[in-house]
């Protein structure tokens, strides 16, 4: 009787190790493929990428303007905040920051990184699909 108890207990503990513990962004690189905004897919999205430090909860951008700023992670939130800019004039172009900048629920689909972005105050109703950056060959 002891046996199947035992073997209950280490498939427990091997399932409980196998969950990634802290922040599943950390260290992570990512290329945006699409752009959904308002029910209405964005044509001409640009590779913008978005990457999150491992240590110091830092954020950059990389798009027509270049972004930094810092990151909290939740089980399913993200919020970025005190996001710095440059400011080059990028007509007609997506502006990623924009949509990055403030609250988020997140989730991995298909090794995907999906945003989901409501912000009501500024006309943001979005959902953005990220690849990861080393699957284009950066």
């Amino acid at each position: 009787m002891r046996t199947p108890l035992l073997l209950i207990a280490a498939v427990s503990i091997a399932a409980c190790t196998a969950v990634p513990l802290g922040n599943p962004l950390a260290g992570t690189s990512w290329r945006l493929l699409s752009v959904v905004d308002a029910g209405a897919a964005v044509a001409d999205v640009p590779p913008d990428e978005v990457s999150f430090d491992e240590a110091e909860r830092g954020v950059r951008v990389r798009s027509c303007n270049s972004c930094a700023g810092l990151y909290a992670v939740g089980d399913r939130t993200l919020e970025i905040t005190r996001l710095a800019c440059t400011r080059r004039a990028c007509p007609g172009r997506l502006e990623l920051d924009r949509y990055l900048a403030g609250r988020a629920r997140w989730r991995i689909d298909g090794g995907n990184l999906v945003l989901t972005v409501s912000d009501p105050l500024n006309g943001i109703d979005a959902v953005l699909t990220f690849e990861p950056a080393e699957a284009s060959g950066s």
